[in-house]
């Protein structure tokens, strides 16, 4: 964003530019010059000038407009650029929502209550009223779970790092 700043002080000083070259401008130059050749020739000169610099017919409007319209065209590109940067925000920010939501989801209804429901196949695996076969695929179903949570939790950290990159953050800064 600075450069987009920095590029709308630069149309500004064209605009400014192009306002001065239509006035009448005059330089007064004065100067005075010793050549010496030797000690017998020597030459004095006195060295002035008028210099006037007069403004076109039209005191230069072509070239004011098309100052002023690139002056436009870069507020319209900065605008556009801010325009772009918040909605990327935005979005990084309603994707980590989503992804926060989503795994608290997954933490209390899903994990939670697989760990209760491999409590109780446990029990009932002691007590003899289920195989060995029906506790390890409760196990398995568990780990799966765990997995998925493990998944979440990915996709929270990945879509915060979104949400730092899309604002800028100094975090992100290398140095």
């Amino acid at each position: 964003m600075t450069l987009l700043r920095a590029m709308e002080n630069l149309a500004d000083a064209k605009v400014s530019q192009s306002k001065t070259v239509g006035k009448l401008d005059a330089n007064l130059t004065l100067g005075y010059q010793r050549l010496r050749i030797n000690n017998t020739v020597k030459f004095n000169y006195l060295v002035f000038g008028l210099k006037f610099i007069l403004p076109q017919r039209n005191r230069n409007r072509s070239a004011i407009e098309a100052s002023v319209l690139s002056k436009h065209a870069t507020e319209k590109r900065r605008a556009f650029g801010e325009l772009v940067v918040r909605k990327e925000v935005a979005k990084a920010y309603t994707i980590y929502n989503s992804a926060v939501r989503a795994k608290e989801i997954i933490r209390v209804g899903v994990v939670d209550q697989a760990e209760k429901n491999l409590e109780v196949v446990r029990q009932t695996y002691e007590l003899g009223k289920n195989s060995l076969l029906a506790y390890l695929d409760e196990q398995r179903r568990f780990i799966d779970f765990r997995t998925s949570l493990i998944n979440a939790e990915l996709e929270v950290y990945i879509a915060r790092v979104e949400v730092l990159r899309a604002s800028q953050a100094p975090e992100l800064i290398v140095k």
